[in-house]
């Protein structure tokens, strides 16, 4: 008999909670799994991969090793934000050997012989290497167009700088007045040294 956990959208954004409610039960009876609990989304802030590792942890301190085999989720796009997270999502549920059950597309990761897991890794990698190679195109654009990269550099008064050396001010006092870092002026004299 799966032990299985319930999650329940409370932002009504997709469905009522009760909808989700009474679904997500009637999968359970019908199917007889055995129901540990129910936690809401009430973090948004919160992804529900984390909700999920932090009910996993609770369970484990209240030393209710029966844990959980299975979550029954009402809709994939209750927890799909995008495709990395969804595939983190889904790392995590592996490693912890813990499936998860989308109600309204019958998506069942304990049936589908990883078939979920292995299209979200392919999916997450091409997601990736699409958006290093438009910051890539990015870069080289704006190159092209010859704009400097960076931060701005500030415009340093060099004299006035070997000027305080002379006076004998130390790196700090230097660095100070000038509103310049330590290293910036170990660098502007080393560098008038030469």
């Amino acid at each position: 008999m799966k032990k299985v956990l319930l999650y329940i959208d409370e932002s009504e954004k997709y469905a009522d909670i009760n909808i989700q409610k009474s679904d997500l039960m009637n999968e359970v009876k019908n199917n007889h799994w055995y129901l540990i609990g129910t936690f809401f989304d009430k973090e948004k802030q919160s992804t529900f991969i984390q909700q999920a590792k932090d009910y996993y942890i609770f369970l484990n301190e209240k030393k209710m090793k029966s844990n959980f085999d299975l979550i029954i989720v009402w809709d994939i796009k209750l927890i799909w934000k995008n495709i990395s997270k969804f595939f983190e999502m889904l790392e995590w549920l592996k490693l912890s050997k813990i499936d998860i059950y989308f109600h309204n597309q019958s998506i069942n990761t304990s049936e589908d012989n990883g078939l979920l897991y292995k299209y979200a890794k392919i999916f997450s990698e091409t997601e990736k290497r699409i958006k290093s190679e438009r910051i890539l195109n990015g870069l080289s654009k704006v190159k092209s167009e010859g704009k400097k990269l960076g931060r701005p550099e500030k415009d340093v008064d060099h004299i006035k700088i070997l000027k305080d050396r002379d006076q004998r001010l130390t790196i700090r006092e230097i660095a100070k007045r000038h509103k310049l870092s330590v290293g910036k002026i170990h660098y502007l004299i080393n560098r008038q040294k030469r």
